[in-house]
């Protein structure tokens, strides 16, 4: 069992200024088991979390994942939160899909107001001043007071009138100062004054990145268009300067103090300074981006599509740190895996079968990851909140290695052999550039993916040729991001008379289902 256990209270640095460097080992993981995957970034104060999950909402102590209190407390709601929730004036505001804004006050728990909407409500609340500003799909938007749930814009009956958008609204909302801002179905650029509801000014776009938010960076916003990054400024649109990264950009723009960092479809990550040049070379990343990046200091935090969450240092391109969101063997609703994660396999599957259905090896973020002082947090699509921290999470030993193909202590041919292995660290991410497998002392070429397999091939045209008849002692060795290590042996006998073991997958499974101890998760591998 991993020496992982959450520690007690330690005084942390406010948000204003973000500590965490990473590598940071897991602290805790909050569950609470759903049908409908959130999305979203946790919302902080002080040493409270809240999250919108399944059909309730969530406050959870940030340092040590207890739950305070959850709304409701009795039956939960007939709708779903999809789009996470945001604190305004002490009140956390929760959009549900059952056309239904809820607010609920932040200490206690209890429900201040509900606003039933006419329409459904797209995307998540923005804060515009003192306003809560949401989207419905009728193409308005609609201002609620945060501590009474009324309708600010009003007709001359006094009845709430929504503000309808000219062109239609295609993006979620941004806000800078007084502003909503905005893209229209036409590729418009929009500053909406929340005061008068009129048009601050408008900027024309020939195309815009889906899913984009403008990005306000002191008196610049920056948006992606197409393989484009353009800054206007933030009093009139004009425009100040565009760059062409050459691949097509998702997501938004987000600020370090390195400067702005846009991710491609590709997964490609750019660098600019304020004037639109590029800094340095574009990193690569190993899988497309599955949420918006968090900037922390000079490096980003990226979350993948691929279940991994990767600390980007953008001048040297390299990546500093990796964490792969792994299942949790058995959800708790309500409550925090014990030690900051539940206990887990990391062993071999079942015997072989031939049904190709499996738990999922990782699961994606559900939105940008936040960071308040030395932890980061994130919320992840199977409905859990996940918290690293180098003081509140303890990472004594090295990973977990399990052989799954062909079962340590087989008889196999050595013709065509492939061998399977997991290497898995859930507390703090494997390193995978220190994964090695030898045989009889020779060191092998070996492939380690980001679904957390090590695999060695054995051909006659490969690097590592065909195994001789005998017994054969293999060695595994792997280390985590806070330097333990953990080595493992495995034998294997090979006889050459036998026939070549068939390639595990090809619509079978014969490594009798994923690694570990897997389940529970709700929704599949997302798309950046």
């Amino acid at each position: 069992m991993r020496n992982l256990v959450a520690l007690a209270f330690l005084s942390l640095v406010g948000a204003a200024h973000a500590d965490f460097n990473g590598p940071a080992p897991l602290a805790w993981r909050w569950v609470e088991p759903t049908a409908v995957s959130p999305s979203g970034s946790p919302v902080v104060d002080g040493e409270r979390t809240f999250v919108a999950v399944g059909r309730r909402v969530f406050s959870i102590d940030k340092n040590s994942g207890n739950m305070l209190w959850r709304y409701p407390l009795e039956a939960p709601l007939d709708g779903y939160f999809r789009s996470g929730c945001i604190l305004a004036e002490g009140v956390i505001v929760a959009p549900a899909d059952n056309n239904t804004i809820y607010g609920i006050d932040a200490n206690s728990g209890q429900a201040r107001w509900q606003f039933i909407s006419q329409f459904p409500i797209v995307g998540s609340p923005i804060l515009v001043n003192k306003f809560v500003v949401a989207r419905l799909n009728n193409q308005t938007l609609i201002a609620l007071d945060p501590t009474t749930g009324q309708a600010v814009w009003r007709d001359e009956q006094n009845q709430a009138r929504p503000l309808r958008v000219m062109g239609g609204i295609s993006s979620p909302l941004g806000t800078q100062g007084s502003n909503v801002l905005l893209f229209t179905g036409t590729n418009i650029l929009r500053a909406i004054d929340v005061s008068t509801q009129k048009i601050t000014w408008d900027r024309e776009f020939s195309t815009v990145s889906a899913g984009t938010v403008p990005t306000v960076w002191n008196d610049l916003i920056v948006v992606n268009s197409g393989t484009y990054v353009v800054a206007v400024d933030v009093a009139s649109g004009r425009l100040r300067w565009q760059t062409n990264t050459g691949e097509f950009l998702t997501f938004s723009p987000t600020v370090s103090s390195a400067g702005l960092l846009v991710v491609s479809v590709s997964g490609k990550a750019y660098l600019l300074d304020r004037n639109g040049r590029m800094l340095g070379t574009p990193a690569t990343l190993d899988s497309r981006p599955r949420a918006q990046p968090t900037g922390v200091g000079g490096m980003f935090v990226i979350p993948s599509a691929n279940g991994s969450l990767n600390l980007l240092d953008p001048k040297t391109g390299q990546t500093t740190w990796t964490y792969f969101i792994q299942p949790l063997a058995a959800q708790t609703s309500s409550s925090p895996a014990p030690g900051g994660f539940p206990p887990r396999g990391g062993q071999p599957g079942g015997a072989s079968s031939n049904t190709t259905s499996a738990q999922p090896l990782s699961i994606p973020a559900a939105g940008a990851p936040v960071i308040v002082g030395d932890t980061l947090l994130v919320l992840a699509m199977d409905g859990s909140l996940l918290a690293f921290d180098k003081n509140l999470g303890v990472d004594l030993e090295g990973p977990e290695i399990a052989m799954v193909w062909p079962g340590g202590g087989a008889q196999v041919s050595g013709r065509q052999l492939e061998l399977f292995f997991t290497v898995a660290d859930p507390a703090g991410g494997v390193k995978p550039d220190t994964v090695s497998v030898e045989i009889n002392g020779q060191k092998l070429d070996t492939e380690y993916g980001r679904d957390g397999f090590a695999i060695v091939r054995f051909s006659l045209l490969g690097k590592n040729k065909p195994l001789a008849d005998g017994r054969k002692t293999i060695v595994v060795k792997a280390k985590d991001w806070m330097g333990n290590e953990s080595s493992k042996q495995f034998v294997l006998f090979i006889d050459n008379s036998l026939a070549p073991l068939a390639r595990p997958g090809a619509g079978t499974n014969p490594i009798g289902g994923p690694p570990g101890a897997g389940g529970g998760a709700r929704g599949g591998l997302g798309g950046g």
